[in-house]
């Protein structure tokens, strides 16, 4: 198996499925079974190609196709497999660094997380919508999907700053706990639940 295909464990089409991307001057999804293939074509990446990973809802009712620039940018294609396969939604590249997508338990929501400052530079800031003489500085965005009626929320994870200069990159993880909590990994402070509906926007403690 390849860097281009992953086998799927579900059934599709009363046979065992594979799904394929390959890439070329445009992106081609199919499924493929012993009896049958379905194909979806999309458009080749604005902003290039460096690498794909596929992710598949429990269920094996969706996959997505997590795709990165190699130039700091990400984003993923949604696909339904049953009862055919479906293009559902894209997230166009986004600058940041991240890892794959996330499925709730129940296939019905996707989650991801990506770093857009990832050395907390302070440079970076904001002001603190609460308080108008604390300065805040960016790190992450947590991009969030309903897949049945496709509504999309994007959250600003804002660090109050540290006293100290940050020599290692600080990446963020998440996966779901339900559906109503997010668990948003931080490499300094363990986790921080994130509620559902997805706020604007949160703060945490920086390093120490």
């Amino acid at each position: 198996m390849n860097q281009n295909e992953m086998r799927l464990g579900a059934v599709i089409r009363n046979g065992a499925g594979l799904l394929r991307m390959r890439v070329g001057n445009e992106l081609v999804v199919a499924v493929e079974s012993d009896n049958d293939s379905e194909m979806v074509r999309l458009p080749y990446p604005s902003a290039g190609y460096g690498g794909h990973e596929i992710v598949v809802s429990p269920d094996e009712s969706y996959a997505a196709i997590y795709l990165y620039s190699g130039q700091s940018e990400v984003g993923y294609e949604l696909f339904e497999l049953k009862p055919s396969l479906r293009h559902r939604a894209s997230v166009p590249y986004v600058f940041g660094t991240g890892d794959a997508p996330v499925f709730s338990a129940d296939g019905k929501y996707i989650a991801m997380v990506y770093a857009v400052n990832e050395y907390l530079d302070p440079v970076d800031f904001i002001r603190d919508p609460d308080d108008k003489w604390r300065f805040l500085v960016r790190w992450a965005e947590i991009h969030f999907r309903s897949i049945e009626d496709g509504a999309v929320a994007v959250c600003s994870v804002n660090v109050l700053p540290s006293p100290r200069e940050q020599n290692e990159a600080q990446y963020p993880t998440i996966r779901f706990k339900s559906n109503t909590e997010l668990e948003l990994g931080v490499p300094w402070l363990g986790s921080v639940e994130v509620s559902l509906p997805l706020p604007d926007s949160v703060i945490i403690a920086g390093p120490t």
